[in-house]
């Protein structure tokens, strides 16, 4: 087993461990949760392509963004990052986004899959108008996703 599995085999099983021990639990109460939590993890792009990871973070009112853009293999081309000051998350991805697009770009990358865990940006850009600077046209639906 390769490390990084063996690590977040280990981490899985404290994160249970811990919800085994939870106030909840010793207490008896039920407890609903909020929302779904999903594995997000890097995946291969198809052959001649490259996949961008971009994210964006709020921390004490000061946004931030950043990524990296990756070949085919999981070889770094190229990362980046940037303060963004008082923006909302949801701007803070966006910025990342699209920073991360000029980037590929400036490398000469014109075969690129975006993935991002904000859905909230996916879904502006699926749905944006043509007209509009988020659009990225036909065919976004394939070319934008989590």
């Amino acid at each position: 087993m390769h490390a990084p599995e063996v690590i977040r085999r280990q981490v899985a099983n404290l994160v249970h461990r811990i919800g085994l021990a939870s106030p909840a639990r010793i207490l008896g109460t039920e407890v609903t949760p909020r929302r779904h939590v999903k594995e997000i993890k890097w995946e291969q792009p198809p052959q001649g392509w490259a996949a961008l990871n971009s994210d964006g973070s709020v921390t004490n009112g000061q946004a931030a963004a950043g990524g990296v853009v990756r070949d085919e293999h999981g070889r770094l081309i190229r990362a980046y990052s940037m303060k963004l000051g008082e923006v909302s998350i949801t701007r803070a991805e966006l910025e990342g986004i699209v920073k991360g697009l000029k980037v590929a770009w400036d490398e000469g990358i014109r075969c690129l899959i975006v993935q991002t865990d904000s859905q909230t940006a996916i879904k502006l850009i699926r749905e944006a108008e043509p007209a509009s600077p988020l659009s990225l046209g036909a065919g976004s639906s394939s070319f934008v996703g989590a």
